[in-house]
């Protein structure tokens, strides 16, 4: 591994997790989003209010109402909230 090359070099960062029902987003996509489940609220609050990304990982099973961390994929997107209302 390169330690010079920012693609390849690891980075730790805490994010909140959105977990994405039936969708991916991809990284320089735009999504638009109904959030209505609460932690997802939360991840989209606490986004916006430190002025970070959050993670949006696809969960593996879109009838899981609440998922953990074995539910959702493990790799994912960083995301800004550009608009919520």
């Amino acid at each position: 591994m390169d330690e010079t090359d920012p693609t390849t070099t690891p980075v730790s960062l805490l994010a909140p997790v959105l977990p994405l029902k039936d969708v991916s987003l991809f990284p320089g996509a735009s999504l638009a989003l109904v959030v209505s489940r609460p932690h997802a609220i939360s991840a989209v609050r606490t986004a916006e209010r430190c002025e970070s990304p959050l993670l949006a990982l696809t969960q593996r099973d879109c009838t899981t109402a609440d998922p953990g961390p074995q539910g959702l994929h493990d790799v994912g997107t960083l995301a800004t909230v550009r608009e919520a209302l």
